[in-house]
């Protein structure tokens, strides 16, 4: 593993607190075979299914039983995983059986535990038979094996698309949809890929991230996204601070010929948008 970057509060995990402006090594005693990456947080898991988690740690994020920042890898108690995803300031991990855990920040219940009280350590999320989840800014989304989407936290833009703009503190299931194939949370919106392989947005559209040819800032009911139908999943989400956009893969009429498309809601360097999907060069 490599990392490179901001590292004020030690996220690249190399036992310092200097920013590398090249790929510098990660030490750990094992392979890696998952990432993720909050704002000021990263966590892993090894071959092994053990979680390690390093850099900012003052919501609990780290899942270490503490408020300090950690500038080199610190093993987490979360036994099986099997995958990671950071939101803002909360991690969330799947294990091999499906089930979620959680801990860090949760003033809009993104943890799923029915409250807004942060978790210093991984707390189990009430769902079983986690195929796939997603992680937003502070809010969660989660697919089971029976093509369920469960919804919990932030949803202030209509993100969680549960059809208003209440937080859920609980997983939600969704009542829009059945047999889902792929889900994706961005900052404060949402994509979701039906059992038809048609593409799906809700949430917050400034600048036409949902790629519904609008700006709307809340859409809390989902709304197809025009013209694309997908054969690839997940949907990809990109962040950083001068682009928010979303890639994904998709197919034209010719089945031998792939695109890739890219919903660009902001680039705050050139002062551009796109409303509507556009392909990217």
């Amino acid at each position: 593993m490599w990392a490179w970057g901001c590292n004020r509060n030690g996220q690249l995990g190399v036992g310092d607190t200097t920013d590398r402006f090249s790929p510098v090594p990660v030490p750990f005693p094992t392979a890696i075979t998952k990432i993720a990456a909050g704002w000021y947080h990263s966590a892993v898991v090894d071959r092994q299914g053990n979680v390690w988690t390093f850099g900012y740690n003052d919501s609990g994020q780290l899942g270490i039983g503490g408020r300090f920042d950690q500038d080199l890898p610190t093993r987490v108690n979360v036994p099986h995983a099997s995958d990671i995803s950071c939101g803002q300031y909360f991690t969330v991990v799947n294990t091999s059986q499906g089930h979620l855990w959680a801990f860090g920040e949760n003033g809009s219940g993104q943890l799923g535990l029915g409250d807004t009280n942060p978790r210093l350590v991984p707390h189990a999320v009430p769902l079983n038979n986690i195929i796939y989840f997603s992680t937003g800014e502070s809010h969660t989304l989660a697919l089971d094996e029976q093509g369920t989407l469960w919804a919990f936290g932030s949803n202030k833009s209509g993100q969680l698309g549960l059809g208003d703009s209440r937080n859920r503190l609980r997983p939600t299931a969704s009542a829009f949809f059945s047999n889902v194939r792929g889900i994706s949370a961005g900052n404060s919106y949402s994509f979701v890929v039906d059992g038809n392989g048609y593409l799906w947005s809700c949430g917050d559209a400034l600048h036409g991230k949902l790629g519904q040819g609008s700006t709307s800032r809340a859409t809390p009911f989902p709304l197809q996204v025009p013209s694309l139908r997908l054969f690839s999943f997940p949907v990809k989400s990109s962040r950083n601070n001068n682009n928010l956009c979303d890639e994904l893969i998709t197919r034209e009429s010719l089945p031998t010929r792939w695109w890739r498309v890219r919903f660009l809601s902001s680039n705050r360097k050139s002062g551009g948008h796109s409303p509507s999907p556009a392909r990217a060069k």
